[in-house]
């Protein structure tokens, strides 16, 4: 028993800081000892829900394994119906927050004597009513962390920053000219410079000022092999986009 009560306290404290790390350090080598800790922990929680000590050696092992692949895999289905976009964060509270969840149904089955009737015991009510603070607290605990959950993950869709991109093409035009043009997403306006070469060699150059989602375009002779360069400023050292004849946009 005494064992069993240190590998419950150990899973406890895996699934209150697992999440924390997961979601606070960016070193990968972390990240992924936090992640196999949080599987392990889960697996035993809600091994101990399912079966107790009745299976032990491989046998425990493959459950062990196999509950902690399905219940991520239905609570991310259920969080997935509810609209909740699953980032790294997510992830690591609902495992967190599910092997709590098993954890608190482990000792409250076992402490309040669930194998036989409270009337068997007539300390038992007692004992149970002794229980509840620290059971609430537990049960509020895997609740808060639920709903941080969510909560995080609706803020991150909300706040999260995607990167912008611009467009450079030099195709062949209709009127035997080239094409040449230039589209801004980068979600805001931007300043651009354009140097335009002639076989290898300079031929203008020019400054464009676009709104987000503008497009510059125009058409320019073909006849010789054309390429274009496109800085974005302030760094005009470092080439943004460069195209020719031979590609299609970059």
């Amino acid at each position: 028993m005494g064992m069993r009560r240190a590998e419950l306290t150990a899973a406890s404290v895996i699934a209150a800081v697992g999440p924390l790390i997961v979601v606070a350090v960016a070193w990968k080598p972390v990240d992924v000892v936090a992640g196999f800790a949080l599987f392990g922990a889960l697996g035993y929680a809600w091994t101990e829900v399912a079966f107790g000590s009745r299976i032990a050696g491989l046998e425990r092992a493959a459950v062990t394994v196999g509950l902690a692949m399905g219940v991520p895999i239905i609570g991310g289905l259920l969080l997935s119906s509810w609209g909740v976009l699953l980032h790294r964060a997510t992830w690591a509270m609902l495992l967190g927050g599910a092997t709590l969840m098993g954890v608190v149904i482990v000792i409250v089955r076992r402490e309040s004597g669930s194998s036989r009737p409270l009337d068997a015991d007539p300390h038992s009510k007692r004992r149970l009513a002794r229980m509840m603070p620290r059971h609430v607290l537990a049960l509020a605990a895997a609740a808060v962390l639920a709903i941080g959950a969510v909560a995080l993950s609706r803020f991150g869709a909300e706040k999260q920053e995607y990167g912008g991109f611009t467009e450079l093409w030099l195709s062949a035009h209709g009127t035997g000219g080239e094409s040449l043009g230039v589209k801004n997403d980068e979600g805001a306006t931007t300043r651009y410079r354009l140097v335009l070469l002639r076989n290898g060699r300079f031929l203008s150059a020019r400054d464009l000022k676009l709104a987000d989602g503008a497009t510059w375009r125009e058409t320019v002779s073909g006849r010789f092999s054309l390429s274009a360069d496109l800085y974005r400023y302030p760094d005009l050292k470092r080439i943004y986009r460069a195209v020719d004849t031979g590609s299609a946009s970059s």
